[in-house]
């Protein structure tokens, strides 16, 4: 179904004074607040793999003496974080950075940089016949989440330095922005239901200020059911990261 076809299906029942896919009060943005919701309580299924980097997560573009980043574009080595739907890509946009990690077999002269602070060696990739990316190590960043118009952002306990190729940026993303009924969804179609209990749910709330059993079954069965579908399969990074659910 697309995302155009679940509005059709949700317009039979909208109130007066809310529209279809405009504005502050519309259906979409409802749409596209339960699609986030949904992927926000996955952990590791939804860190952000490029195409650029064999694998691994993207590398963040570093300065000397700057030691404040966003995580946007003109920061990644992969440009705009992107995912193909249906042989389209679209935008997607990046929500929490996990960590920035550095190839520990590479000599970045970081030692003396970082002693005494924490770190973590593990082994990354046991089928890569290469050697270098077989061990990690974490770089200590304080870090803060995607706000509504403002990119997650991290900050170095040190200088950086130059660099193009050095960090490892570990972030988790949200589905491309419902900018318009013709930007689809991205869940299994199993899970429409999931978004129609949710925006009449909001919907409730919104017309008598108080919560309705969907919103209670929206939480208590539907997400768990979609952190059970996307955590059932392989997954490289399950083993190397702590999920993250809400």
């Amino acid at each position: 179904m697309s995302t155009a076809s679940l509005l059709d299906l949700l317009e039979i029942d909208l109130p007066a004074g809310w529209s279809r896919s405009t504005g502050s009060r519309s259906l979409l943005s409802f749409i596209q607040k339960g699609q986030d919701r949904l992927w926000k309580s996955l952990g590791y299924k939804r860190i952000f793999h490029g195409t650029e980097n064999k694998g691994f997560e993207p590398y963040l573009k570093t300065v000397a003496g700057t030691y404040d980043y966003d995580i946007i574009a003109a920061n990644l080595g992969c440009g705009t974080p992107q995912k193909t739907i249906g042989g389209t890509v679209y935008a997607v946009t990046p929500d929490t950075v996990l960590k920035i990690f550095v190839d520990s077999t590479e000599d970045y002269g970081l030692n003396m940089l970082y002693m005494g602070e924490p770190y973590l060696y593990g082994e990354q990739n046991p089928y890569y016949m290469g050697n270098n990316r077989m061990f990690v190590r974490d770089i200590p960043v304080d870090s803060s989440p995607a706000l509504e118009s403002t990119p997650p952002h991290i900050t170095f306990k040190d200088d950086p330095g130059d660099s193009t190729d050095i960090y490892f940026c570990q972030f988790n993303f949200l589905p491309p922005r419902l900018i318009s009924e013709n930007i689809p969804l991205m869940i299994p179609e199993d899970f429409e239901d999931a978004l129609r209990d949710f925006v009449r749910a909001q919907l409730q709330a919104s017309e008598h200020g108080a919560d309705s059993d969907l919103a209670t079954k929206f939480e208590n069965f539907w997400i768990p059911k979609f952190q059970r579908e996307y955590r059932r399969g392989a997954n490289a990074a399950q083993k190397f990261t702590e999920p993250l659910y809400w």
